[in-house]
């Protein structure tokens, strides 16, 4: 109701999952640790991101698009590859974001999925 009502068209499911800290191989640093440079302070820690969200994600685009149907749903959680960005538009996402994949990987990993993709969507 409140979707209709307020004429939203556009979801991104979802994002991180907060509360589920983990830490870097150091055991002192907080895995998602938003620094503005090296040795600075600690400006924000993240959740639960990357790869370990991409089932629970999945799930919730899924629910989106079957209960609000009228909506343009966009995927992001654990795409690092071709294979999760098509999990997520075979569901009926019309868009995807890698944010982490992107950090961890650069540009190349857009490279990748937009491949895979070309080879696996069906045409």
């Amino acid at each position: 109701v409140v979707f209709k009502s307020y004429g939203i068209r556009k979801l991104v499911a979802c994002n991180s999952k907060g509360g589920q800290q983990r830490m870097r191989e150091d055991g002192l640093t907080p895995a998602l640790a938003f620094r503005a440079s090296e040795g600075e302070p600690l400006r924000h820690e993240g959740g639960l991101a990357g790869a370990d969200v991409f089932k629970g994600n999945l799930a919730t685009a899924r629910a989106f698009i079957k209960y609000m149907p009228e909506a343009e749903v966009s995927g992001l959680g654990g795409v690092f590859s071709g294979t999760g960005a098509l999990a997520y538009l075979d569901i009926g996402c019309v868009g995807i974001q890698s944010t982490t994949g992107y950090m961890q990987f650069g540009g190349r990993i857009f490279e990748e999925i937009l491949l895979y993709l070309d080879k696996n969507l069906a045409a």
